[in-house]
């Protein structure tokens, strides 16, 4: 995990995160939950605010079950 924390730390400042600066991890829910937690301990480390967006799977959805709208177009 240390590794990867490190790999993530590095990719975080070439991106220019900094104290103060608002991090958002995108993640699916059941996948990649290592990732997840290195990016976020990465962000943190480098005094960023993190938070975590979760989403629900979309294995076995269609296209248009994939997408979403809001309101009315």
């Amino acid at each position: 995990m240390n590794d990867m924390v490190t790999l993530f730390g590095k990719e975080l400042e070439l991106c220019g995160v900094t104290e103060g600066t608002k991090v958002t991890v995108l993640s699916e829910v059941g996948r990649s939950e290592d990732y997840v937690t290195a990016s976020m301990i990465a962000a943190r480390n480098l005094g960023a605010q993190v938070f975590n967006l979760s989403l629900l799977p979309t294995t076995g959805l269609s296209p248009e079950e994939k997408t979403g709208t809001v309101g009315v177009t």
